[in-house]
C-alpha cells in the first residue's frame, strides 16, 4: 500500500472560526442619564410653587458655573429650561429641560449637582424640589429631520 504524506498544513487540525468580538460593556442608564444624542426631562410643576422651582433651577445653574468638573462644564453648556407660556387650567406649570448635546451616561441629577456645588444648600433645594414637583418624565430623543435644511 501506498501511504500518503501530508503536508504540515494539511496536518493540522482546521482552524476554529475566528470568535465574535465582545460587546462593549454599557453601564446601565440612571435616572437622569442619557444615552441619545438629544435629551429633554418634562416636569409638570405646582403652579403655587413655580418660584420654589425656578429658585432651585437658579441653585444648579450657580452650581454649574462654579464646578471646575468638566462634565459639569460639558452638562451646562448644552441644557436650557424653559418654561411652558400656556396659562394653566389644572393648577400645574410644565417645565422641560432641554440638552443638545447630551453628556451621555453623566447624570442630570439636581440634587447631586447642588451636592457637589452647593453643599450647604442641599437639603433646602431638596425640599424645594419635593414640594414643587407633580412628576418629572426623561425623554431620550433622536432627531429625526431639521426642517430648515441639512441632513
Amino acid at each position: 500500500m501506498l501511504a500518503l504524506a501530508l503536508s504540515s498544513a494539511q496536518q493540522q487540525p482546521p482552524a476554529k472560526p475566528a470568535a465574535a468580538p465582545a460587546a462593549p460593556v454599557v453601564a446601565p442608564q440612571g435616572d437622569y442619564e442619557f444615552t441619545s444624542d438629544l435629551g429633554a426631562f418634562l416636569f409638570v410643576v405646582k403652579s403655587d410653587k413655580a418660584a420654589a422651582f425656578e429658585s432651585a433651577m437658579a441653585r444648579i445653574k450657580q452650581a454649574l458655573a462654579q464646578s471646575t468638573v468638566v462634565t459639569r462644564k460639558q452638562q451646562a453648556a448644552g441644557w436650557r429650561v424653559v418654561k411652558s407660556t400656556e396659562k394653566p387650567t389644572d393648577g400645574t406649570i410644565t417645565y422641560l429641560w432641554l440638552i443638545d448635546p447630551v453628556v451621555k451616561q453623566s447624570s442630570y441629577n439636581p440634587i447631586d449637582i447642588i451636592r457637589e456645588g452647593l453643599p450647604n444648600d442641599v437639603q433646602s433645594a431638596f425640599d424645594q424640589l419635593k414640594e414643587s414637583w407633580v412628576s418629572a418624565t426623561r425623554i431620550g430623543l433622536k432627531e429625526v429631520l431639521k426642517m430648515g435644511g441639512g441632513a
